[in-house]
């Protein structure tokens, strides 16, 4: 008879208000083994993972570990074992490796750092023999590398006996070399007898790690198989779902434009590449074009459109603008040569909240871009603005805090007309705004298009980027792994570069 299960999750049901989080959700996970648990953003791993954790109670059913009923709770999860590492990591900065790892006092009276030291030592040599760990206690947290940071996190768990660990999506900033490093640090651990639950979009690592996998789709188990009982896209099948993968294509909307590949070339990236987040990327952005750039979270896509705008610095390579190269100093010099970023987080990086509409609306055109003043003639544009771009608010004199997201947005995308750029990267413009906005933002994408724009927009949602698109770019794991006409890439291309690194596995032409 097959062993025992270590964690067994038995008819799980979690609602929130009139909507299932998670419907009838059952599995289990052995010892030593390392099971992937994927699924689509809302798909429910969230909340199975807090439910886990104990931070989140279910409405029905019952958590077994080794056979005991897990009542819920934090410190009960601790207590049975069981312990998440977030991609926060939730350590102390500025606390030592050895006083992360010890956790609490190990004095009655009074905090011993040497003692800490001592306990941290001990626990490493128990869990993992000559740990690289050991040659760190002495340094503050904060100094680590991330891949490292993730080891003092790992061991922590381990130290106090957490015999189920649970990692959400822990490859997703790590470059390739560390991702290797931890998926072999992770083959380790369960050879040991740690039982691993695996949470990442990132199917290339799954492929690599798991010995089972556990797909939810819209709160419910997909698919429950080995990797031998699975092959090609069913992955994805399981994930998107089979309507999703069979979807007609939508016909490019830049057809009349593309005709005879009569667009110019206005801006020209070769070979350029940014240690340890992409390598060897070559792309070309055209005028009268909208390239929508997609890819999982950590495969490349933002650094290197905030490279391209100056934001970071390319290790090798060339761009040009109009055959010209280039060398961006930092996001002005990029402004000067009419290229602009439209970053996704508008508060924080985007927009000037505590200032007028009108101001936030002119902040960009050249003699206002450092200050805000000689509004004038400006206020007078900036109110046919309002009104062009059905911006809804009091007036230009209106704070922006005042606005809600979705005006919010249009305010930052408007800017970025009046300042009549060339080249207009947008990070996911239409993030956290009504579908009423995300229509208009659209219609203005297409149409700044056609006005002879080049655009590139990096976008995480599926459907938006079929229905944008008149060429799709795909980043897996810092690499371009697609670039083509969206008339002819279907969704399951799509999802197959996004998830595979490949848009060829198992490719029916009819669905092109």
């Amino acid at each position: 008879m097959p062993p025992s299960a270590l964690l067994e999750i038995n008819s799980i049901w979690k609602s929130y208000g009139g909507t299932a989080a998670l419907r009838d959700v059952s599995a289990s996970l052995h010892s030593g083994e390392i099971l992937a648990l994927m699924g689509h953003n809302g798909a429910g791993k969230s909340t199975l993972v807090n439910i886990l954790a104990g931070s989140t109670r279910q409405d029905s059913g019952e958590i077994m570990v080794e056979g005991n009923s897990f009542p819920g709770g934090v410190r009960e999860a601790r207590a049975a074992g069981i312990d998440v590492i977030y991609q926060d990591l939730s350590l102390f900065p500025k606390l030592t490796v050895a006083e992360n790892i010890a956790g609490e006092p190990t004095g009655r009276f009074s905090y011993s750092i040497r003692a800490a030291k001592r306990a941290a030592a001990a626990g490493l040599e128990r869990v993992e023999a000559n740990s690289p760990l050991l040659a760190f206690l002495d340094r503050n947290v904060e100094e680590l590398s991330l891949a490292m940071r993730q080891r003092v996190a790992i061991a922590r768990a381990l130290t106090n006996d957490s015999r189920i660990l649970i990692l959400d999506e822990p490859t997703a900033a790590l470059s390739l070399q560390d991702t290797d490093h931890l998926l072999t640090y992770l083959r380790k651990l369960a050879s040991g007898g740690v039982a691993v639950l695996f949470v990442s979009h990132r199917l290339s690592d799954v492929r690599r790690i798991a010995g089972r996998y556990l797909i939810l789709r819209d709160g419910a188990v997909a698919l429950s198989a080995k990797p031998a009982e699975v092959s090609g896209n069913a992955l994805a099948r399981a994930m998107f779902g089979d309507a999703e993968e069979n979807a007609a294509a939508k016909p490019s909307h830049t057809a009349d434009r593309t005709k005879n590949n009569a667009m110019q070339n206005v801006l020209t990236v070769r070979d350029v590449t940014r240690r340890g987040e992409f390598s060897n990327i070559s792309v070309t952005l055209r005028a009268g074009e909208i390239a929508v750039l997609t890819g999982l979270t950590g495969s490349g896509r933002t650094e290197f459109a905030e490279s391209l705008a100056g934001l970071r610095r390319f290790d090798r390579g060339e761009l040009h603008i109009s055959r010209k190269p280039l060398s961006f100093s930092g996001p002005r010099s990029a402004m000067q040569h009419g290229l602009v970023y439209v970053p996704e987080d508008r508060l924080r990086s985007g927009l000037f909240v505590r200032r007028s509409t009108a101001e936030n609306l002119v902040g960009a055109t050249k003699h206002l871009r450092a200050r805000f003043r000689f509004l004038g003639k400006e206020t007078g544009r900036a109110v046919t603005v309002i009104t062009d771009f059905g911006i809804r608010c009091q007036g230009p004199d209106s704070t922006l805090e005042t606005l809600s997201g979705g005006n919010q947005q249009k305010v930052l995308l408007a800017r970025w007309q009046m300042a009549g750029a060339r080249v207009l990267i947008f990070d996911e413009p239409t993030a956290g705004v009504d579908v009423s906005a995300k229509a208009e933002i659209h219609k203005w994408l297409r149409e700044w298009a056609a006005a002879g724009a080049a655009l590139l927009v990096i976008s995480s949602e599926t459907d938006e980027v079929l229905d944008v698109a008149d060429r799709i770019l795909v980043f897996h794991a810092g690499t371009l792994v697609l670039d083509g006409p969206r008339k002819e890439i279907s969704r399951a291309q799509l999802m197959a570069a996004m998830l595979q690194g490949s848009a060829l596995a198992e490719q029916a032409p009819s669905e092109a």
